[in-house]
């Protein structure tokens, strides 16, 4: 983002043009007629699901003008192809929390009630290696407050009836009743709406 911000400056006779181009649409956020970059505070360049998420993030800091641009329509690239997941449990906390926070901005956008769709996901580890890696997610999940269940053999076939899985797999299972997935289109443009709305 800082990076295009000086690239544009070293140029600030044609940041105008740049703008304008059929090359660079522009979303604005906490501020009005942008001509040049020198108007706003950060250019946040991508308008997918993290730009979006950026965008609306910064502009809910008291007086930052931002500034997003993207040579397509928002959330017309890698977005569209994502499957919207929001998966809590990994062995690694930051992700678990970052998975958190993007809960709790669907609750702020008012998309958790409607939109998201919190189907749960079934985990099982047959092989020790597996287990282990396994409790490990389990561990950090416990330690950032994210809700699972142990299950039984009969208690996931129930969950997930295709489940090839029987008892003498001794297979470790986990629900993780939280998780689901929303469409990262409307995720994205909730994003986007609510950044311009940002006071």
């Amino acid at each position: 983002m800082m990076m295009m911000r000086r690239m544009m400056r070293r140029h600030s006779s044609s940041n105008e043009k740049i703008l304008k181009s059929s090359y660079c649409r522009t979303l604005v956020t906490k501020t009005s007629n942008v001509d040049v970059v020198e108007d706003v505070d950060v250019v946040v360049v991508g308008a997918g699901l993290l730009g979006s998420s950026v965008a609306y993030h910064l502009s809910k800091m008291k007086d930052r003008r931002v500034l997003v641009v993207d040579k397509n329509q928002p959330a017309s690239c890698a977005t569209s192809q994502s499957a919207g997941l929001l998966v809590h449990v990994s062995a690694d906390p930051h992700k678990t929390r970052f998975v958190q926070e993007t809960r709790r901005d669907l609750e702020d956008l008012n998309l958790l009630e409607h939109d998201f769709k919190a189907t749960g996901t079934v985990r099982v580890a047959v092989s020790e290696g597996n287990k282990r890696k396994l409790l490990e997610e389990i561990q950090v999940a416990n330690s950032c407050g994210v809700r699972n269940e142990r299950l039984n053999v009969q208690d996931a076939r129930h969950r997930v009836p295709w489940l090839s899985i029987d008892e003498s797999d001794d297979a470790l299972i986990y629900f993780m009743p939280d998780d689901g997935w929303i469409d990262p289109q409307i995720l994205a443009g909730s994003y986007l709406r609510a950044a311009r709305e940002c006071e």
